[in-house]
């Protein structure tokens, strides 16, 4: 968090506004333009592009990695990969 310059606060405003996208066994958490409220704009514009990697083990949330990325952040997370599972495996055998 202290490389990408987020605060705590910052990553709450995230984890609470953000839409969330599940993959590969965790939750992704994305803030889009349109997900930050008129009256923060002004405040928190520059939280645009931030997504939050948060696994889930029982009870307890953990936050992963945090990152920016406001062209292609969430076409990343949402895009399938171009190799599959089954084809890497039969591959390496």
């Amino acid at each position: 968090m202290a490389q990408r310059n987020l605060s705590e606060g910052d990553v709450e405003y995230v984890l609470t506004h953000g839409c969330r996208e599940f993959r590969g066994g965790v939750e992704f958490r994305y803030l889009r333009k349109r997900d930050i409220p008129r009256a923060d704009q002004a405040q928190y514009a520059r939280l645009e592009g931030t997504a939050i990697v948060v696994g889930s083990a029982s009870d307890v949330e953990d936050i992963i990695t945090v990152w920016r990325n406001r062209k292609h952040g969430l076409r990343h997370i949402r895009q399938k990969s171009k190799i599959h599972f089954w084809r890497r495996k039969a591959r390496t055998e």
